[in-house]
């Protein structure tokens, strides 16, 4: 996960240790429901959660002409590298 932002309004009678205890809860209740949610998408797939948006966008353009070339590998690289060479040409 990459994170996690709370925002949480401080009683007046709560003490700091409190405040930090009850933090660390809500951020443990929130990262164990996305880790509930991401069981549900393969292992191999989960690795695109993790790279940086940059990254992860590159890669799922990858996995979809992959799947949309019904899995060929020959025709996948060519069909992103004619991709690539037009993207060179009009820069």
């Amino acid at each position: 996960m990459d994170q996690v932002i709370a925002i949480q309004q401080i009683r007046p009678e709560q003490k700091q240790e409190d405040y930090r205890r009850e933090l660390k809860d809500t951020v443990e209740r929130i990262q164990k429901r996305i880790s509930r949610k991401n069981k549900n998408i393969p292992e191999s797939l989960q690795k695109l959660l993790h790279y940086k948006k940059q990254q992860r966008q590159e890669l799922i353009l990858t996995l979809n002409t992959y799947l949309d070339r019904n899995q060929n590998l020959t025709k996948t690289a060519q069909e992103l590298m004619a991709e690539l060479a037009k993207d060179l040409l009009t820069k």
